[in-house]
């Protein structure tokens, strides 16, 4: 895959609406697409949320005290209810709302495995899920929707403003690995994450730190 990681940070005062947590939860980890390894929110004050629509990766996700697993996937605001939701790659690491940019890939092309069979799953709106969760501080959005990220982040308008950090993969330099999809580092995620007062801080291709781009500028 040619996804690089986008690091986006900001500072910004929590909205307000309103979802019943644990009394003792300030601060929550919002993680979208997690498969069966999430990011887990450390101290008694912290809850991580992890949004995953495999039932069968729900199911074999280990349970954690600071961990509550969202059987449902992320998508733009105005895109939900039930999607259909595709299958690729082993145990479903690049299932995506989308289809495959190039098919016949390594990650897409193995039918006995199950790429390409479709579920119907429920989708929620990221700026609804945003709303949803009051006045706590929202630590951390974690994002790996293959290819969805930027739509459903874009849709939420000014709430992300509440975030004070974004880790979500994206495209470099026009790359596309599902079709359907804006999620371009340069074209999409630079001017629209600046507008909101987020700063790129840094990238990772791979698991190596890379340069930050130009972008032509």
């Amino acid at each position: 895959m040619y996804a690089r990681v986008l690091v986006l940070a900001a500072v910004f005062a929590a909205a307000s609406p309103s979802l019943t947590l644990p009394e003792r939860v300030r601060r929550v980890v919002l993680e979208v697409g997690s498969n069966d390894d999430p990011v887990v929110a450390v101290g008694e004050d912290a809850l991580t949320i992890a949004f995953e629509p495999l039932m069968d990766v729900v199911a074999r996700t280990r349970p954690r005290a600071n961990l509550r697993m969202v059987p449902a996937a992320v998508t733009a605001d105005g895109e939900t209810g039930l999607r259909a939701f595709h299958f690729y790659n082993d145990r479903g690491w690049s299932s995506s709302l989308g289809t495959p940019a190039q098919p016949g890939q390594f990650w897409n092309n193995a039918p006995a495995r199950g790429d390409g069979t479709v579920a119907l799953v429920p989708a929620l709106g990221l700026g609804d899920v945003l709303d949803s969760l009051g006045s706590v501080d929202v630590a951390l959005l974690k994002t790996d929707m293959q290819g969805a990220d930027f739509g459903a982040v874009a849709s939420a308008g000014t709430r992300v403003r509440r975030i004070a950090w974004l880790l979500t993969e994206l495209w470099v330099d026009n790359v596309r690995t599902y079709a359907g999809f804006n999620n371009d580092l340069c074209r999409d995620w630079l001017p629209h994450m600046a507008a909101h007062g987020f700063s790129l801080v840094g990238l990772d291709c791979g698991g190596a730190l890379a340069d930050l781009p130009s972008c032509g500028g």
